[in-house]
């Protein structure tokens, strides 16, 4: 998947911008405000349907004016659409082709994107929650029936947990149960699936951007397998019920990362850290392009952050060498690689393109 133009208007401090990204890597380089974050957010706007930013869609409003329009042509290589989007203070539109989109899903289905901020890096060392978010995350794209059964799980789990909170007769919970013991099969041979498809390239990148460490992930699913799930849930009731939820099935999944046999923020640096992430994700990028012939557009904000000279020049190299459209922001701009990449220059919502390579 690639953006073959992008306009914005009234959005954040920029005041209007047409630009037409190169199909690879396109640097993004101004000082403090100036907006480059504002662009590569109003592209992530058109893939989820919400900011990285901020959750008040009206914040995203150039100060005093009334709406904010957005619009991307992107194209898989042979298909092109048209994306469109309209901010209001009472309501936003999202069109695809013409025609409104009434999910969130359908937007992202049809232009994914994956982010990576500074605070991107911290999701392997934030808890559960947060690891599952870039599980699900290639689980959604990669594997097609995945977000009905989830779907269909989390609304059982939902119901089994108020079930329990209102003293509901255990053969009426186990209704619940059931469904969720099935379900939670489903998520489990999906998440099983996906990491080990996973693991093959992301092991490898890593050995090429973190040479003489020995690195692991492994797949949590959240409940003992060697167990049946329905005697599980069954056991548990009455101890669920005092804490008035479901304690064991996919809601508890975690992906674990291990360097060297340790967990990554008992032994890695930050640095290393950084670039343990930056390759996880970049490597589900890789994934999907080897699974649909196409790749989500990766943006990278202020990706320089924190890191030397040597891990900026081998996060651009990995970069290049997906073949993957990317767009970056940072302060000023890295020596150009090789390839043909597009550099934009912007100052107070202006930009100006030119090309290096």
């Amino acid at each position: 998947m690639i953006i073959k133009r992008l306009q914005l208007n009234s959005f954040r401090n920029i005041d209007s911008v047409s630009i037409n990204p190169s199909a690879g890597l396109n640097l993004i380089a101004g000082p403090n405000a100036s907006g480059k974050s504002s662009l590569l957010e109003g592209i992530y706007l058109m893939s989820r349907g919400r900011s990285f930013r901020t959750s008040t869609l009206r914040s995203l409003i150039k100060s005093g004016e009334q709406k904010s329009t957005l619009f991307s042509e992107i194209s898989d290589g042979t298909i092109s659409r048209r994306l469109s989007m309209a901010l209001s203070n009472k309501k936003s539109v999202a069109k695809l082709d013409g025609a409104h989109i009434s999910r969130l899903s359908e937007l992202s289905r049809a232009f994914p994107v994956q982010l990576i901020t500074p605070r991107s890096y911290e999701l392997l060392t934030s808890g559960p929650k947060y690891r599952r978010k870039i599980l699900y995350w290639g689980l959604f794209h990669v594997e097609q029936s995945f977000l009905d059964v989830y779907r269909r799980f989390a609304k059982a789990l939902a119901q089994r947990n108020a079930a329990l909170r209102s003293g509901k007769r255990n053969d009426e919970i186990n209704v619940w149960n059931i469904q969720i013991a099935s379900c939670s099969l489903e998520i489990f041979q999906h998440a099983t699936d996906y990491v080990n498809d996973l693991r093959s390239i992301l092991l490898p990148l890593l050995s090429e951007i973190l040479s003489g460490y020995r690195f692991e992930l492994e797949y949590k699913p959240g409940w003992d397998t060697t167990l049946n799930l329905l005697d599980v849930l069954l056991a548990s009731i009455d101890k669920d019920r005092e804490i008035g939820y479901t304690r064991t099935g996919p809601q508890r999944a975690d992906l674990h990362l291990t360097i060297n046999g340790q967990a990554l923020e008992s032994f890695a640096s930050n640095g290393q850290q950084k670039l343990v992430i930056f390759a996880l994700l970049l490597s589900q990028l890789m994934l999907y392009k080897d699974r649909f012939q196409v790749s989500p557009v990766l943006l990278l904000d202020d990706f320089a952050a924190e890191l030397d000279q040597a891990s900026q020049n081998k996060i651009l190299t990995a970069v290049d060498g997906a073949a993957v459209q990317c767009l970056s922001t940072g302060l000023s701009i890295p020596e150009c690689l090789d390839s043909e990449t597009k550099v934009f220059h912007v100052e107070h919502g202006v930009f100006h393109d030119t090309e290096c390579g």
